[in-house]
């Protein structure tokens, strides 16, 4: 879990998943893809009201950050950096 702020970034805490798969750490000031853009790529895509939203870590060496997003029962993973949308 991350809180955000105006000021930054920090982690709050990690899940079990941390500890068996691993973790690999990205500067969440490179993400290119922000809150507000995600909501505008979901609505190109017919998600007008995510009820999830999650910006997931990165589990593989060189991988890049993505978007989780669920809406129902739709799950969407988006690129955090170049905003490519999977799913």
């Amino acid at each position: 879990m991350v809180s955000v702020s105006p000021s930054g970034a920090r982690v709050t805490s990690h899940g079990i998943r941390t500890w068996l798969l691993g973790s690999s750490s990205f500067d969440p000031a490179k993400v290119n893809v922000k809150a507000t853009d995600l909501l505008s790529i979901l609505r190109k895509h017919g998600i007008a009201q995510p009820d999830e939203m999650d910006l997931g870590e990165v589990l593989a060496p060189n991988a890049t950050p993505h978007w989780s997003v669920t809406a129902g029962t739709k799950s969407v993973s988006v690129d955090a950096l170049s905003g490519k949308v999977d799913g």
